[in-house]
């Protein structure tokens, strides 16, 4: 039996169509933090959470 806990996930992929319109309705609507973002990702942080 495992005796150690998950103590938090720390990264989660969404897969989208479009990382631009993604990335502005996680950041205008959930106030989500922009961390990094080039023509094919974008990582936000939200609820001590990264979104990839």
């Amino acid at each position: 039996m495992m005796k150690e806990k998950l103590l938090r996930v720390g990264t989660t992929y969404i897969p989208v169509a479009d990382v631009e319109k993604a990335k502005n309705w996680y950041v205008n609507i959930l106030d989500a933090e922009l961390s990094y973002q080039d023509e094919d990702k974008a990582i936000i942080n939200l609820a001590d959470q990264s979104f990839f």
